[in-house]
């Protein structure tokens, strides 16, 4: 079977590349980036086209038994809201239509499990019931989840209109290799921030004991009579008596040598002989 698959260097669309490619079909990728002009590792023919222009769509959707739509901007967070709602909603109008004007049999598209509109909302509200299937209500706020809802609804226009078989999918968080990469660093860093805030006993570690880095020992550089050896220590009891008492004995008292007399008697200080 002749398929596109739109998207195809998204993370479902380089999946289905990947996947119908294995069962033997003949497979036309298609997205908005630039084409290799060497010869691909994969033998997969690509064309680059941009699905909200009619023209573009209609010329790469021709001549093909089925088509597999993943080809959208994939959240509302990182494009101004415009941009989703026509990149996403127009690109799957245009291919929809140049598959059933030009005869294809089937169509699959990637919808998103955002339809609902529990998961991008600005007014935050939870689902009816658990766990979450197709005859839930839809209540959408969100231009990417309102463009996937409109792309649900073409698509039943499209089989009340003509012969093509249509199937929406509802995928929940497609994650790839450099998602995983990315939501890992994510994750080492707010763990960073717990270790440093205090021990989580209950948190998950990602590394084993064996792979955590062992902090090396400071020396202790404080000097307190419990640290020192015990040969340099010396109890009161094993003290001459004679070292206790001049330990004792009143400044005033002890012996002062004849230069510190000298420059007393400069000073015009009292001196104390003993």
């Amino acid at each position: 079977m002749r398929i596109l698959v739109t998207g195809a260097r998204g993370k479902v669309g380089a999946a289905a590349v990947a996947a119908l490619t294995d069962a033997g079909h003949e497979i036309t990728a298609t997205d908005l980036g630039l084409p290799v002009f060497e010869a691909r590792p994969d033998g997969v023919p690509y064309i680059r086209a941009d699905l909200t222009d009619a023209g573009d769509a209609f010329a790469v959707v021709r001549g093909h038994d089925a088509v597999v739509h993943a080809a959208a901007i994939p959240d509302p967070i990182s494009s101004p809201p415009h941009r989703v709602f026509e990149n996403n909603l127009m690109a799957i109008f245009n291919t929809l239509e140049a598959a059933v004007r030009s005869g294809a049999a089937r169509f699959v598209n990637l919808s998103s499990e955002t339809v609902p509109g529990f998961i991008f909302p600005e007014r935050p509200w939870v689902p009816d019931y658990l766990p979450v299937d197709e005859r839930h209500p839809i209540r959408p706020q969100d231009p990417y989840a309102t463009a996937k809802h409109f792309g649900e609804q073409l698509m039943d226009r499209a089989v009340r209109l003509s012969d093509i078989t249509c199937v929406s999918l509802r995928p929940s968080w497609c994650s790839g290799r450099a998602t995983t990469s990315r939501e890992s660093g994510r994750g080492c860093a707010s763990r960073r921030a717990q270790r440093a805030s205090g021990p989580t006993p209950t948190s998950t570690t990602w590394r084993t004991r064996s792979d955590s880095p062992r902090p090396r020992p400071r020396p202790d550089t404080r000097s307190s009579t419990s640290q020192r050896p015990t040969s340099l220590r010396t109890s009161r009891s094993q003290r001459s008596p004679g070292a206790s008492t001049a330990s004792r004995r009143p400044r005033s008292d002890r012996r002062r040598s004849p230069a510190g007399e000298r420059d007393l008697q400069r000073q015009g200080a009292p001196v104390a002989r003993l």
